[in-house]
């Protein structure tokens, strides 16, 4: 089981002057298995989301940090 909390303040979409606090608070659990990223994570999918970004030698020295 995974407890997450989070805090934070939101917009009101139909009104962005009016600000919420926001506080959330709740349990998380699964039977499914973990995703190995390994092995679970489809490269056309991973090309097409580095094909998007825009090329420059800073972006290419952060992904080699995962490579």
């Amino acid at each position: 089981m995974c407890v997450m909390s989070h805090f934070n303040f939101c917009r009101l979409q139909s009104d962005s002057s009016q600000v919420f606090d926001v506080n959330f608070e709740g349990d998380w659990s699964t039977d499914l298995p973990f995703f190995n990223y390994d092995t679970d994570l489809n490269p056309a999918t991973v090309a097409k989301v580095i094909a998007k970004e825009k090329w420059t030698r800073e972006y290419f020295k952060s992904l080699e940090k995962y490579v």
